[in-house]
């Protein structure tokens, strides 16, 4: 039985000198319908009022392409040039009264100025002098993008279409959802393993209680009273003389230059994101740059078979639009950090508010899961997001007494095997790192060194990477594939 197709009516608001961007505009909604509304039964109908008008008796023909087409878009893409146009009953010209009016509607609005170069002969005074007044109303709203060629409008418009269908889908599922499905967290947030999770207040404890054992296995150093390890061996209690003081002293600096090596090197590549063709982007910035996306692709493991498939095939401006969407949600939260997390009073996953990572998409189904989004976001913001990796989690794992919720049961060609919690919740994975900080903190705090607040998940990330090379062999054996015995 063939699948009812939605249609959203994208309306094109521009004076007569907008050409060659309506035809971007109807090319890239086409490739959008193609290569993603096809597998969402959702297609955009780019209309105008060229197109899409006819004329009627008694009705002002602005009045006529408002009650035809306007009040029928469901998106309203305005552009200008160097034409404002000409007044109508209610505006200074009918493209002004149409994008007032979807404002007033409350309608989705991409508002766009070219400042394309232009001969002399063609620009008349008065008319670019009401452009510019129109979009400097709209300034302090940041309403709108500017572009100087029409290359560069492809690339902006194919990343904003995608980004607002997005928006609109996720919108439209919440609305259907029935009263009591909207109380669950978004789709992206959600763990779709399966894995039944614990108290975090549990969680936490088992991290307080081993905490001290592990110290004393990663640095070297036995607190007084700690000298017994999980598994029952007796350690020699170690004075605390200098060669141990300096030891410590080297590690840890050795961890802080490690985090601003790799935060400084992606950022600089990821900051001039603008100036990379898409497929160099893809190719060489985030293949090679993001160690997690190089070490997957490099990796000979078979379980990442399925990531080098999908890496493959996947489009790179969506590779591009992810990204973007990324560095949007590393800002959005710089400039909106939740009081809690200011004031260093976290006690809950739920305090870290980890909402701007759903609007947008900031994860790309096969290509960008949890884990490397969390190594730009915190490459960006060491302070502010963890890095979630397969190592660290295997190092909760251990660090809790084998919490179950850090592992999956995964079966693959046949045969059984153990394996990290690759969707692991990411608010939970952040609240677990930031204990395991402040418990390095208090500790170093003995030694009178001071941590550096600011890669405090510099410093978790990397204790829990050593937490996991101290398991390595007993990581090997339950990852090994055997047999499902039926």
């Amino acid at each position: 039985m063939p699948k009812e197709t939605k249609t959203f009516i994208l309306f094109l608001a521009c004076p007569t000198d907008i050409v060659e961007e309506k035809n971007i505009v109807r090319t890239l909604c086409t490739e959008w319908n193609r290569l993603q509304g096809e597998a969402k039964n959702v297609r955009i109908e780019v209309q105008d009022w060229e197109t899409h008008a006819y004329p009627i008796y008694g009705l002002h023909p602005q009045e006529a392409i408002n009650q035809q087409v306007l009040n029928h878009a469901d998106i309203v893409v305005g552009m200008f040039w160097t034409k404002f146009g000409f007044p109508t009953k209610t505006a200074d010209s009918a493209t002004e009264e149409e994008i007032l009016l979807s404002i007033k509607k409350q309608l989705p609005l991409m508002l766009y100025f070219s400042d394309k170069p232009i001969k002399p002969s063609l620009l008349i005074d008065e008319q670019n002098k009401k452009v510019i007044d129109f979009k400097n109303q709209h300034r302090a709203q940041n309403l709108y993008w500017t572009f100087s060629s029409e290359n560069e409008f492809k690339k902006m418009f194919r990343r904003h279409i995608s980004d607002i269908m997005n928006l609109i889908l996720s919108e439209s599922l919440v609305k259907e959802l029935p009263a009591d499905e909207t109380k669950h967290p978004p789709e992206e947030e959600i763990d779709n393993t399966g894995v039944e999770y614990g108290d975090p207040k549990d969680i936490q404890s088992l991290i307080e209680k081993n905490f001290k054992v592990y110290w004393s296995r990663v640095f070297n150093i036995i607190d007084e009273g700690e000298n017994v390890l999980p598994n029952g061996m007796k350690l020699s209690k170690a004075n605390k003389n200098k060669e141990e003081l300096k030891a410590l002293k080297q590690k840890l600096a050795e961890w802080e230059q490690r985090i601003k090596d790799y935060c400084e090197k992606l950022q600089t590549s990821f900051d001039r994101i603008k100036e990379y063709d898409q497929d160099e982007l893809k190719n060489q910035i985030f293949a090679e740059e993001l160690w997690t996306v190089h070490g997957a692709l490099k990796n000979p493991e078979r379980e990442l078979d399925r990531y080098r498939h999908s890496f493959e095939k996947a489009e790179a401006y969506l590779i591009r639009d992810t990204i973007e969407n990324i560095l949007d949600a590393v800002n959005t939260y710089k400039n909106n950090i939740p009081e809690k997390i200011s004031s260093g009073k976290e006690k809950t996953p739920d305090d870290f508010k980890y909402s701007i990572l759903v609007h947008p998409p900031t994860l790309l189904r096969g290509v960008i899961g949890k884990g490397i989004r969390s190594e730009i976001l915190h490459k960006y913001a060491p302070d502010l997001f963890t890095l979630m990796t397969r190592k660290s989690i295997w190092g909760l794992f251990y660090l809790t007494n084998e919490s179950r919720e850090f592992v999956v049961d995964d079966t693959y060609n046949g045969q059984f095997r153990t394996i990290h919690n690759y969707d692991y919740l990411y608010d939970h994975f952040t609240f677990y790192n930031y204990i395991i900080f402040k418990l390095l903190k208090t500790h170093l705090a003995k030694y009178k060194i001071v941590a550096n607040d600011k890669l405090k998940y510099g410093y978790a990330n990397l204790f829990l990477i050593e937490i996991e090379r101290l398991h390595k062999k007993d990581i090997d054996k339950l990852k090994k594939p055997h047999k499902v015995n039926v």
